[in-house]
């Protein structure tokens, strides 16, 4: 049959089962295009086409896909005449014309006479056996990868699940460990700012009792001169007066202190600290030392506070000098007229400036400082030079 098929084509029964199993790898794929697209078209008023319509070309092509599409054609008229006609329509008659013959006769077409039409036709039988086999093999061997690509896939999602939790989990402990390190960190530096400020009470203890123990040296001290002062004057007829006439304190460049009166120690600073002396204090010496923890504002405030309540009681006359030029530091307002405030210019350091009062003047001068290079220098030039802390004990004594 050559043609397209006629009316009456719809009435014979569906395709041979046998021609269609027995079709070549070529023929087969041109019928499955066919199919699909009349069963497409039917599948909206056939439900139960609709899971064929579904599977793809390559389950079609073997397997239980190509058994249940050969049935349908094999067993449903309507189905088959509407393949031929599209088979047909696309070109290829040959093939329209081979299935027709064979649902004509429900068998593959009678070969031609002779034996060797026969021996060709069987030879063509056992071959499209072979490839019917051979596909048949693939498929079932495609079936077994893809449940094998599907259970590594399964495994695979497993592992990539266990994965996420143990990175969750992981997460969640280094965050825990970061937490913990600075607890431990805080806690550390409590603990060392607690050590440290007993150490600064120990410090400031043991400095309050070498105070008091070089005061009572100097007290021994004493004592033991004026026993020996009695001594010699019992022996002399009672003449006690030194060799200048006076055992007193007499000021100058330098002071000359009572016999009585030890170096280094408060009584020295109280003495010394006479009306009208001028008391030059190197402000951030003293300061740093002893109020280092405050800002520089506040370190100046306190120092100055503190000499001017001592100078309104021993009436002397205080000169604090800091290192910076006043416009970059605010003037302490704490001392008011009682203490003056004066602060370096550029390129000029307070251990300079103070070293230039001493040479302004010839008038008895009292440093404050513990810087060692500038209490030589004030002593080469004169001046009485005391510590830092019995001058501190002496701003706190009473007159």
């Amino acid at each position: 049959m050559s043609g397209a098929p006629s009316d009456g084509d719809a009435e014979r029964p569906g395709l041979s089962r046998d021609v269609l199993v027995g079709l070549d790898g070529d023929a087969w794929a041109q019928v499955i295009r066919a199919a699909r697209a009349v069963i497409g078209e039917r599948s909206a008023t056939h439900p139960q086409l609709a899971q064929l319509a579904a599977m793809p070309v390559g389950r079609l092509a073997g397997g239980q896909g190509r058994r249940r599409l050969v049935t349908v054609l094999s067993t449903d008229p309507g189905i088959a005449a509407a393949v031929r006609e599209r088979l047909h329509a696309d070109g290829h008659s040959a093939l329209e014309a081979h299935l027709a013959a064979g649902a004509a006769t429900g068998s593959s077409p009678a070969p031609e006479s002779g034996s060797g039409s026969a021996q060709q036709a069987k030879r063509r039988s056992q071959r499209l056996r072979r490839e019917r086999d051979d596909w048949r093999r693939r498929a079932e061997g495609a079936e077994v990868r893809v449940r094998v690509v599907t259970d590594e896939l399964e495994r695979l999602r497993r592992v990539h699940a266990e994965l996420v939790d143990e990175n969750e989990r992981l997460v969640a402990d280094l965050a825990e460990t970061e937490e913990a390190r600075r607890r431990a960190v805080a806690r550390e530096q409590r603990r060392a700012e607690g050590e440290l400020n007993r150490l600064r009470r120990e410090l400031a203890e043991l400095r309050r009792v070498e105070e008091g123990r070089r005061v009572d040296e100097a007290r021994r001290t004493e004592r033991r001169r004026d026993d020996e002062a009695r001594g010699t004057t019992a022996a002399s007829g009672g003449d006690g007066a030194d060799e200048d006439g006076s055992g007193g304190f007499v000021p100058g460049r330098p002071s000359r202190l009572p016999p009585d009166v030890a170096r280094g120690t408060t009584q020295e600073v109280v003495t010394l600290l006479h009306p009208g002396r001028l008391v030059l204090v190197d402000g951030y010496n003293v300061t740093r030392q002893h109020r280092g923890q405050l800002d520089l504002q506040a370190q100046r405030r306190w120092l100055v506070q503190l000499v001017a309540q001592a100078a309104r009681v021993h009436r002397f006359r205080p000169v604090v000098v800091f290192d910076g030029s006043q416009e970059s530091a605010s003037r302490p307002a704490a001392g008011g007229r009682t203490v003056e405030v004066r602060f370096t210019p550029a390129g000029i350091t307070a251990d300079d400036e103070i070293v230039l009062d001493l040479e302004a003047t010839d008038a008895p001068v009292l440093v404050v400082t513990d810087d060692r290079e500038l209490q030589g220098r004030c002593r080469d030039a004169g001046a009485d030079v005391v510590a830092v802390t019995p001058f501190l004990g002496a701003l706190t004594s009473p007159a």
